[in-house]
């Protein structure tokens, strides 16, 4: 198994370096229930190439009315695409960082997380709100693993 990291890590206070590696310690111990790097070749470009030719077909005859069908049909390769490899990957993510908290405990993980929120780029942000990008925003995961840590809390308390 090969884990890439991006060089600016290393440049990074010594907890974000242990909570990157935590968090792909993460996809390790996931194994094969979360790898998508195949299938997001074969099935998911293609499907948002097809999404965004019929949107460029449905701008290219605006005055016509087959605009709203051209729009129409770039929603079915968008949603197979949401469902079939992005929401997987996406949740794929929020349980590695859940097991990086089992490895690093959750206070690392969260400064990394915070340190990804404030270097989060303009052009990131869009592809996660346009629901094309295979990772939840850090702010998202953060919010994600707040929730898990309450629901952990309660059920220590009840136990």
């Amino acid at each position: 198994m090969l884990i890439r990291v991006h060089p600016r890590v290393l440049d990074e206070p010594i907890d974000v370096v242990r909570g990157t590696l935590a968090h792909e310690g993460g996809h390790i111990m996931l194994g094969r229930r979360c790898t998508h790097t195949g299938w997001t070749l074969i099935v998911a470009i293609p499907l948002w190439s097809a999404a965004i030719a019929c949107c460029v077909m449905g701008i290219h005859q605006a005055r016509t009315a087959q605009t709203s069908l051209w729009f129409g049909l770039a929603l079915l390769p968008t949603l197979l695409a949401l469902r079939l490899v992005v929401i997987p990957s996406q949740l794929c993510e929020l349980r590695a960082d859940r097991l990086s908290t089992t490895l690093v405990g959750a206070v690392v993980v969260v400064r990394t997380l915070e340190c990804l929120t404030a270097e989060t780029q303009l052009t990131t942000r869009f592809a996660a709100a346009a629901g094309m990008d295979s990772h939840p925003l850090p702010r998202q995961r953060l919010r994600h693993l707040a929730k898990v840590e309450d629901i952990d809390r309660h059920r220590a308390r009840d136990t």
